[in-house]
Parts: C-alpha cells; sequence; structure tokens
C-alpha cells in the first residue's frame, strides 16, 4: 500500500485479503464498501505514524456490488427502485447497492478533506452490471446510435478525479482506462515518463482504445477485428505495449519510469 523509493520499479509492500478484516460488515456475500473505505483510512493512518514524511499509495478493489443481482439478502436493505415500466428486481438491486456506495464515498472524501496532506482520490468502474439484456433493450430502445455504438455503451463507467486542493475542474468526455494514470499524473503536476508523455500524445489522435474498439479525435468508432488492419500509430503503440509487459528483459527501462 505505500510506495516504495520512486528509483525503483512500482512495487507494493502489502497486500490485504479478506483474512486481513476482523469482524467485516458485510452486505449480501460481501465485505461493504463502507467496510473496505474504512480500511483504507486506517492503512494511511498507519502509514503516517509509521512515516509521516512518505508518500501513501493504495490500489484498491472493491466487491460489495459485484454480481449476481437475483436474490434478496437478510443484510442488504434495498432503498432503491425504478419507479417507470423499465423497473427490473435485478436492476432496483444493483441501484441500491450502488446508492450503499455513494455513501460510503461520501464518508471517504470526507475524511480526506480534513488531512493535511496533499491527497488525490481516483475512483473508476471496470465494467456495467450484469443485467437481463431485455432490461438494456428496454432502456435503449430507440437509440439512433449504430450497433456497434449501442455496444460501446454497455461498457462505459464514470470515473472521478477528487483532490483536496483547489484544481481545475474539468469533464473528460471521452477516455479508455489505458489513458486514466497518464491523466492523474496530469492532474497531480508531478514529472510524467516518456512513456506517458507518449500516451497524452497518442490520446489525443485517439481518445479510446481498447481490445475490441478504438476511436478516433473525430468521435468515430472503429471495431479491432483484425490487429494487422491497425493504423500505424497503433500498431506501434501494440508494440510499445508488449516491451512494457511481456519483455521486460529487452525494453530500455528509462522510458516508463523515473531515475
Amino acid at each position: 500500500t505505500r510506495a516504495l523509493p520512486a528509483s525503483l520499479p512500482v512495487y507494493f509492500s502489502k497486500f490485504l485479503t479478506i483474512e486481513d478484516f476482523k469482524n467485516p460488515q458485510m452486505c449480501r456475500n460481501y465485505i461493504t464498501d463502507q467496510e473496505d473505505f474504512d480500511q483504507i483510512i486506517s492503512e494511511y493512518q498507519k502509514a503516517k505514524q509509521e512515516n509521516s514524511t512518505d508518500p501513501f499509495y493504495l490500489f484498491n478493489v472493491t466487491i460489495q456490488n459485484h454480481g449476481g443481482y437475483e436474490k434478496d439478502f437478510d443484510n442488504f436493505k434495498q432503498e432503491i427502485k425504478i419507479t417507470d415500466a423499465n423497473s427490473n428486481d435485478r436492476a432496483n438491486r444493483y441501484l441500491s447497492l450502488i446508492k450503499k456506495t455513494d455513501d460510503a464515498l461520501k464518508n471517504l472524501i470526507t475524511y480526506f478533506k480534513s488531512v493535511d496532506d496533499p491527497t488525490i482520490v481516483v475512483m473508476f468502474g471496470d465494467h456495467q452490471p450484469k443485467l437481463p439484456d431485455s432490461f438494456y433493450n428496454k432502456i435503449m430502445d430507440g437509440n439512433k446510435e449504430t450497433a456497434l455504438q449501442q455496444e460501446q455503451d454497455k461498457h462505459k463507467v464514470p470515473f472521478i478525479i477528487w483532490t483536496n486542493y483547489d484544481i481545475k475542474e474539468q469533464t473528460v468526455d471521452q477516455i479508455s482506462p489505458n489513458y486514466l494514470a497518464t491523466k492523474v499524473i496530469d492532474v497531480a503536476k508531478v514529472k510524467e515518463t516518456p512513456y506517458q508523455a507518449y500516451l497524452k500524445e497518442l490520446y489525443k489522435k485517439y481518445p479510446v482504445v481498447t481490445g475490441s474498439v478504438y476511436m478516433d479525435a473525430d468521435k468515430q468508432l472503429t471495431a479491432i477485428d483484425d490487429l494487422e488492419n491497425l493504423p500505424q500509430d497503433l500498431k506501434n503503440y501494440q508494440m510499445i505495449q508488449y516491451y512494457h509487459m511481456f519483455a521486460k528483459d529487452k525494453r530500455n527501462d528509462s522510458l516508463f519510469y523515473l531515475k
């Protein structure tokens, strides 16, 4: 959870699992986001006690809202319900879970508003919930988008970058997760690696690049059916990614790490 010196590749000095929680609060069969976020605060406080000058970095994956959403539970109070014809039991359960997350995130933000350390909290999702196709088809009925655009709409998730100090507010229209870390570095106004500078420029031409589609600067989506048919810029990106992730013994580390 705490970063090692910047001269080294990024490692985590600690890995926490469910066994590290003592009698945690549960929702359905999972640890609640409130319990999870309380643990974040606890780890931050312990890190500050150990060495108040070191930065604190934590990557956190929650589980409270994990699917499926078919069953009711005695320890889960369903507070949200869709009131029009789109109402669906699974969707109602999911939205009620998201409301619990909203409340927990408010508590987390409230805590870090009060700390002296300049703090950045980034929150993003990895996918939309697995709800019945009939529900998605109903709420997207009448959508004038192409089939490819509609399919990609099912993969869109919101994200926030919040700080406890003043930054310029902005809304990011389109971005894929591969660029998110670079965006955070930009907001933090800290030195970027050559790789991050490269991604910043690539983002201007292709704001969305995933394993299945890419989007150009004109917001045109193209399905990736054959890697050989990629634009040359994205072929180059594919090769750089390969060296970044899989050919560490052959790459130039100065492209990916700061000295």
